[in-house]
């Protein structure tokens, strides 16, 4: 019986220090791959923003202070292409300091050309405000309101001139929260 016990004792502690090990080898194997798929997120997010932000179709929207609307309208259709190609995408910003103009393309009924006063994302007013702020290609969490009061959460990646001393113009790219924990949920 004493022989018994004492075996069983130590098969206990052997199957608790293996299981700990498998366990935590798993979890580490679950956080390695969640890191792995925000970077590709990033990459994505970062490569998309930085060639908007080189188009020169866009580039016009981007530095010119009254792009004509031929103009407008192909940037348009170019900012839509970029946002339908990828899925994850909820809206893309093209800031227009000199302007004041705030070109979106989104999967609402925000499409266009708005003023700082017209814009119901306040919380991109903000951020382009202070941009030098906000480091380029970083993950900013939002959470914003858009017009029909609907509550929408994505993270943002803004593109800019970082040699500029007074950044005037930028591209915000906003990557769908709900897309995110999909794939790390």
């Amino acid at each position: 019986v004493l022989t018994l016990l004492i075996t069983s004792a130590l098969l206990i502690m052997n199957f608790e220090s293996i299981a700990i090990r498998q366990v935590s080898r798993s979890d580490l194997n679950s956080l390695k791959q969640a890191s792995r798929e925000a970077a590709k997120m990033t990459d994505t997010a970062k490569t998309l923003s930085f060639q908007i932000y080189g188009d020169l179709t866009i580039s016009k929207l981007i530095f010119f202070p009254k792009p004509d609307i031929y103009d407008v309208t192909l940037a348009m259709q170019q900012l839509n292409n970029y946002r339908l190609s990828m899925p994850f995408i909820e809206s893309i910003y093209v800031y227009n300091a000199s302007s004041g103009m705030y070109y979106i393309s989104s999967n609402t009924f925000r499409n266009g050309s708005q003023t700082e006063q017209e814009l119901d994302d306040r919380g991109i007013v903000d951020i382009l405000h202070n941009l030098k702020e906000y480091r380029p290609y970083v993950p900013i969490p939002r959470t914003y309101t858009i017009g029909d009061g609907k509550q929408v959460s994505s993270y943002s990646y803004l593109s800019y001139d970082m040699l500029e001393k007074n950044a005037s113009a930028a591209v915000g790219v906003n990557i769908a929260e709900s897309w995110v924990n999909q794939d790390f949920g």
